[in-house]
């Protein structure tokens, strides 16, 4: 019972990124709509499949060592998809339609 309070238990199973990566896209969608939380859900779910494929041995060489390694990777990511969806909310952007414009 004891393991299961554990942070190193919790980081290494696939399951818990996909649940903290879908709360966090539901709770950004619907509840926040600033965009905050998304990026962050979206990394959540890109580590849930990365730490699927480094549990069920796809790869020869072992990804995640340590609950740190996961932790810093959480990081990267999160950063990452935020400058991507910037970058993608730039190209998508409508250029010089403004509602307050007669």
């Amino acid at each position: 019972m004891d393991v299961y309070w554990s942070l190193s238990y919790w980081f290494f199973q696939p399951q818990f990124w996909l649940i903290v990566g879908i709360l966090l896209v539901i709770i950004d969608i619907f509840l926040l709509g600033s965009s905050f939380l998304l990026p962050i859900g979206i990394s959540a779910l890109i580590l849930s499949v990365l730490v699927y494929f480094d549990i069920s041995n796809v790869w020869e060489f072992q990804l995640f060592d340590t609950w740190r390694k996961i932790l810093l990777y959480f990081g990267i990511f999160s950063v990452a998809s935020i400058f991507i969806i910037k970058i993608f909310i730039k190209v998508r952007g409508d250029k010089g339609k403004d509602i307050n414009q007669y």
